[in-house]
């Protein structure tokens, strides 16, 4: 529970407010699992689902070259954000749905859900290699963005999703901060 703090509280209320009847998984090996109750006596759907990382994956997709040498990577610097990222993606690629990072809030509710959406956010270095100049944000300008992974919606079994697996089969460096 010390890894829950009052800012990923206001994610939670905040994701409740614009979807009252949501069901929301907090996937946790740490959290007790009645930590919610006060959510779950409010009326709202909201469960603590431990995992096993190494039953999330089916054998034969990407990411599994990655996970086998998860003991090694375990001792990088990074490996706790490194592993965030790589949870994610494989549970988005089991299961679909909305994902957001606990230190960010949902101010209103999407009225499309499409079946991809990611979020955009400025990037004010131009040396950098993930800031491009994107089309599809509607800007009429010069400035940079960069696609980060906090607040993602998207269907399982999605092309992106395997790709991003693929990568950390392929391209992983466990010095690079993500």
């Amino acid at each position: 529970a010390d890894t829950w703090n009052v800012r990923a509280q206001r994610t939670l209320e905040s994701f409740f407010k614009a979807y009252p009847s949501a069901s929301v998984k907090v996937y946790s090996n740490s959290l007790p699992a009645h930590f919610f109750q006060k959510f779950v006596r409010a009326g709202y759907n909201v469960t603590i689902a431990p995992f096993d990382v190494h039953n999330l994956l089916p054998t034969g997709l990407p990411g599994n070259k990655w996970l086998s040498n998860i003991s090694q990577w375990s001792k990088s610097p990074h490996f706790y954000a490194h592993f965030a990222d790589f949870l994610r993606f494989v549970l988005l690629y089991r299961y679909g749905g909305f994902y957001m990072d606990t230190d960010s809030v949902l101010l209103r509710p999407l009225h499309i859900w499409p079946s991809v959406a990611l979020g955009t956010e400025k990037c004010d270095d131009p040396n950098l290699p993930f800031c491009q100049h994107l089309d599809f944000t509607g800007a009429d300008d010069n400035q940079l963005y960069y696609l980060p992974i906090g607040v993602l919606l998207i269907t399982s079994e999605h092309p992106i999703l395997s790709k991003a697996l693929s990568y950390f089969d392929s391209e992983y460096n466990p010095a690079i901060w993500p």
